[in-house]
């Protein structure tokens, strides 16, 4: 049911436990491929040994390299995921829910995140909850105990929002054209991806509060070279769109309660 693309670089650390979550914690028919940014670590090599599909670059190509996987994925609905995520059990399930209710509405345009947790910060959309900062000090049996114990406790208020995890119709992405690859290497990409949705029809954008992935955070990122890591893509969507990302997150809803939105955001 779900086509998972995962654009990787030089994080095969995080690519086995996000792998093992998957395989775990995953009830639904999925396929997995992973997109790999001339990783240096053995990447290539683990993702052939556990016959994982994959393409690749010789060099880095930032996460919209991971549109090559994206346009050839064989099933209705295309889910973009990073390496540093673990999904939790049941994350897959209630989206499979939310997607029924659109479809039952006659909805076809859409976006469905999972809520993050995250080990630490003060981000009031995700929920914080420390099972290890990294790939050394994660403690699954830690995190999957408590989870189960803790969930209910949780909220779960589904949300506007639109950030990784997200999945999104195929048929939508074609429509949109994939990830803008000139949001190098990646910073402000997820907006975009939810103003090019709306552009083109989309006006439900849920975060979804009992769908749950633990997220180590930026990992992927803190890899690269300073002068790659401050590029700023919010000067490329501001030049793109007209308005700032706050701008844009103001007037879509982000953090209200879901609803769908309405006319003249962009």
């Amino acid at each position: 049911m779900f086509s998972i693309c995962v654009p990787s670089y030089n994080s095969l650390e995080y690519l086995k436990i996000f792998y093992r979550g998957l395989q775990k914690n995953t009830k639904v028919e999925y396929e997995l491929k992973v997109h790999d940014n001339g990783s240096t670590d053995g990447t290539k090599e683990w993702l052939g040994e556990n016959k994982i599909s994959w393409t690749g670059t010789p060099s880095n190509e930032g996460f919209c390299a991971v549109n090559l996987p994206l346009r050839h994925v064989n099933y209705k609905y295309s889910m973009i995921m990073n390496t540093d995520m673990y999904p939790l059990p049941g994350w897959d399930e209630v989206i499979v829910e939310q997607i029924k209710k659109f479809e039952n509405s006659g909805i076809d345009k859409f976006t469905i995140s999972s809520r993050l947790i995250e080990p630490i910060g003060a981000n009031p959309e995700y929920t914080i909850f420390n099972a290890g900062v990294n790939a050394k000090t994660f403690n699954e049996s830690y995190l999957l105990g408590n989870y189960i114990k803790q969930k209910k406790s949780w909220s779960g208020i589904n949300t506007i929002q639109y950030s990784h995890p997200i999945l999104v119709p195929t048929s939508l992405m074609h429509e949109m054209n994939y990830l803008d690859e000139q949001y190098f290497p990646g910073w402000a990409v997820d907006h975009d991806l939810a103003a090019s949705a709306y552009k083109v029809g989309c006006r439900n954008f849920v975060m979804l509060g009992n769908s749950r992935v633990y997220h180590f955070s930026s990992k992927t990122f803190t890899k690269l070279p300073n002068e790659v890591r401050r590029r700023d893509g919010q000067d490329v969507f501001l030049k793109k769109w007209g308005m700032t990302v706050d701008e844009f997150r103001n007037r879509l809803g982000v953090k209200e309660q879901f609803r769908q939105v309405g006319e003249n955001v962009l």
